[in-house]
């Protein structure tokens, strides 16, 4: 399997996004968003798909992608 990943940074907002995609097609992987507290990285969003299904590929090119469908957002608390 191939596991590609991508990452961006917004300095104004101090977020880190993490993708990393299955296949490269991006059909099943994970998405991450973390914020910078005092230096200190703080997890507030995580989107994953385990199914390889050639369906729902992911990717992003701004600061707040939408989910795509058939991928789960894990809850926070």
């Amino acid at each position: 399997m191939t596991v590609l990943s991508s990452r961006g940074f917004n300095r104004r907002r101090k977020e880190l996004i993490a993708l990393l995609k299955g296949r490269g097609l991006g059909d099943f992987g994970s998405f991450a968003r973390f914020v910078f507290r005092d230096g200190e990285p703080l997890l507030m969003e995580f989107r994953f798909k385990l199914e390889e299904d050639g369906r729902h590929a992911y990717s992003f090119s701004n600061d707040d992608p939408p989910s795509p469908p058939g991928w789960r957002q894990l809850p926070l608390d």
